[in-house]
């Protein structure tokens, strides 16, 4: 009894770290909401999005995700 259990905690841990190793389309392209001559942030055929951020002072930094969905979502037609 006590191996089964451990049997199926292994196969259980396997297939949960198998969901975690997700491959990602690298078809990357800046969006149409990205500033001329910038190459971030980009957006790829799934709707990723990667973004670089530069600050080597700061004290703090922070990503608005919500703006980038919505951007998304409304087929890069953003209405920042």
């Amino acid at each position: 009894m006590k191996s089964r259990l451990a049997i199926l905690i292994v196969i259980f841990t396997i297939k949960s770290l198998s969901g975690l190793a997700q491959s990602v389309v690298e078809d990357f392209k800046p969006s149409s909401v990205t500033q001329p001559g910038k190459q971030y942030p980009q957006v790829n055929s799934e709707g990723r999005v990667r973004v670089s951020i530069v600050a080597p002072a700061a004290q703090k930094v922070q990503l608005d995700v919500y703006m980038s969905l919505l951007c998304y979502y409304l087929s890069n037609k953003c209405l920042c």
